[in-house]
């Protein structure tokens, strides 16, 4: 857990200087947490094995623009939609689906990755099925490390 905390202020020292863009007003999107969608909305969340989501779960939507956040996955996919976050997944993440781009992300334990976005920096700790977690990385120059 000191590991993350030094990394989660090592990753806000990197971003500080990046602007988060402000919401415009009439904006729909929430202020601050997380937001949940059925995986009927969003047929692409990956899973472990690779496949498309069908499960009943909900998924966790990170789609507004706080730049620093902690997050239980609770079994559950998280959907980062945002860009030039930092962003702490405790508990069990069966998959993690990165749109966004210039995000910081550290997982606790993670089943998949899937980038769709670029230049992300990911670090987890330990995956759900023992060896390696899954990467699908249709973006560029994303890094996933253990530690």
């Amino acid at each position: 857990m000191r590991r993350r905390a030094r990394c989660a202020l090592l990753a806000l020292a990197l971003v500080s200087g990046c602007g988060v863009g402000s919401r415009e007003a009439g904006d729909p999107r929430p202020e601050h947490g997380p937001t949940t969608t059925s995986p009927t909305s969003d047929p692409g969340v990956p899973t472990t094995d690779g496949t498309a989501s069908t499960a009943s779960a909900d998924a966790i939507m990170l789609d507004d623009d706080t730049p620093l956040r902690s997050v239980d996955c609770a079994g559950q996919t998280v959907v980062i939609a945002t860009s030039g976050g930092v962003v702490n997944l405790d508990g069990d993440c069966p998959s993690v689906l990165i749109e966004g781009s210039g995000n910081i992300v550290s997982v606790e334990r993670v089943g998949a990755f899937m980038f769709t976005g670029d230049n992300n920096f990911v670090n987890w700790s330990q995956s759900l099925s023992g060896g390696q977690p899954d990467v699908d990385d249709a973006g560029t120059f994303n890094v996933v490390t253990q530690g």
